[in-house]
């Protein structure tokens, strides 16, 4: 089950040229993060992510032991 939550929101995803060119530093600043006006801003949109990463996780499990338990003969 592919997640529709993504958890590296604050990471950045460089290409590998950019990664190629960043190890020669060929124009520098390759790196383009995820920016907010203030740490405690981005501070909440990642945990707001998190949060709702888990409740992701805890969805799949719940219809993980519906399945489960439906199929069980009685």
């Amino acid at each position: 089950m592919g997640s529709k939550i993504d958890t590296d929101y604050l990471v950045a995803s460089p290409s590998f040229i950019t990664g190629v060119g960043s190890l020669f530093n060929l124009a520098g600043g390759y790196f383009i993060y995820n920016q907010h006006r203030t740490g405690p801003e981005a501070d909440a949109a990642a945990i707001r992510r998190d949060w709702f990463k888990v409740a992701e996780d805890f969805k799949a499990a719940i219809e993980k032991s519906k399945a489960e338990v439906g199929s069980e003969p009685s």
